[in-house]
């Protein structure tokens, strides 16, 4: 049973991680999370003709010449890494980790999230963020009543995670982060006491998805892929949160520019549309991002 400790200590955790985006700043806005496949190196820089469809009905809010040319630059020092990398045959999201070339962590929650959560719209039971970065979101999700999952492919944002996770004190039934391919994991890589099934090979499902930068993170091309997966993992019934961002209609990434009817289309056939609105944003993505929420059919 939950007690009020326990209860006390969830949400000083969330106004705690939520905390820093309330202070005025005009942060470094970014680009994408992690793809979590193997062969992540192998990301393509250009896919004019999987993306111009998604972007066709792309609008978006101008920001100011000195945001964007910042924007600009973590661009091209992500893909500069992800071409050397690939050039190697190494890890291009490892080796940005290790370089400290992360312009998507931004210390805190994604302002969305916590708006959700504080508005108790995302269901109790396991829930999974891919490519979760620095582990914030897991942060602001951890709950006596929701245990939080991150999934990443890069050992050294793991590591990461598990340092934020421990700096926040969220309790290991809480929250876990796992190094997996999002594409493959299963039961069997899921910490012992949050397995739901006996089989370690069996796809998990989860009650809620959030996922923020993590489709924009991935080549055009493979969104078909992305969507199959996500139609696994969530439960029949259960909620896949997307924030859509960046939105635009430039042709290169990552991150590779999204709109919502790419989205629609993608999930129409597993999913019923619940919501798909303006949001609260980092500074410097006001109007380049929307909030998606869609509920798995049965």
């Amino acid at each position: 049973m939950m007690t009020n400790r326990t209860m006390l200590a969830a949400v000083q955790r969330v106004a705690a991680i939520a905390r820093p985006f309330q202070r005025p700043a005009l942060a470094v806005a970014a680009a994408s999370r992690k793809m979590t496949l193997a062969s992540a190196s192998t990301i393509s820089l250009s896919n004019s003709s999987s993306i111009a469809k998604d972007s066709a009905t792309a609008s978006t809010t101008k920001i100011s010449p000195d945001i964007q040319a910042r924007l600009d630059m973590d661009k091209k020092t992500m893909q500069s890494v992800i071409a050397e990398s690939t050039a190697k045959g190494e890890n291009a999201w490892e080796q940005m980790w290790q370089e400290g070339a992360t312009p998507w962590d931004k210390g805190t929650a994604s302002p969305a999230l916590v708006k959700l959560i504080n508005e108790d719209r995302i269901p109790e039971g396991r829930v999974l963020v891919p490519g979760c970065g620095g582990g914030y979101d897991l942060v602001a999700l951890a709950s006596p009543t929701r245990f939080a999952v991150g999934v990443d492919i890069s050992p050294t944002a793991v590591a990461k995670v598990r340092e934020t996770l421990s700096k926040h004190q969220v309790p290991g039934n809480q929250a876990a982060v796992i190094a997996a391919d999002f594409f493959t994991f299963t039961e069997s890589d899921l910490p012992a006491h949050a397995t739901t099934s006996a089989d370690g090979t069996a796809t998990p499902q989860f009650d809620a998805i959030f996922d923020y930068t993590f489709k924009c993170a991935l080549p055009p091309a493979w969104r078909p892929r992305w969507a199959a997966r996500m139609a696994e993992l969530v439960r029949p019934g259960g909620t896949l949160v997307t924030l859509m961002y960046p939105l635009g209609d430039h042709l290169d990434g990552p991150p590779f520019a999204v709109t919502p009817d790419g989205y629609r289309e993608l999930l129409c056939d597993a999913f019923d549309e619940i919501e798909v609105s303006d949001c609260e944003s980092f500074p410097a993505r006001v109007g380049r991002e929307k909030l998606g929420v869609w509920k798995r059919k049965a």
